[in-house]
């Protein structure tokens, strides 16, 4: 949810909104009411969400993160397993007992 501001009359669930009047809609409204010129970011306690084109920096998933240590430890990492498997692969890499034999033919 955000907080609007209505910068004209204009029609708005199922009553109206006059000039000033502030008022909540979700992001995606509020997007496009701003972008009509109906209404503007309450600035006084909303801060506008970043542009449509921008992209937030996506956080790590935990499965990445454990992947890319089960390498730095030398592990063949397989892409199916889950995060428990990768566990236990590196935790038998950091004890010396570590064996993985690949059972395909090698090239």
């Amino acid at each position: 949810m955000v907080s609007l501001v209505a910068k004209e009359r204009f029609p708005y669930a199922g009553g109206e909104l006059l000039p000033g009047q502030r008022f909540e809609d979700s992001d995606v409204h509020g997007r496009i009411l701003t972008a009509l010129g109906k209404a503007e970011y309450d600035s006084g306690t909303q801060t506008p969400p970043p542009p449509a084109g921008a992209s937030a920096p996506e956080p790590r998933d935990d499965a990445s993160s454990l992947r890319e240590e089960a390498r730095a430890l030398g592990v063949k990492v397989d892409g199916r397993w889950s995060k428990h498997r990768l566990r236990t692969e590196m935790d038998a890499a950091r004890a010396g007992r570590y064996l993985r034999r690949d059972i395909r033919a090698e090239d």
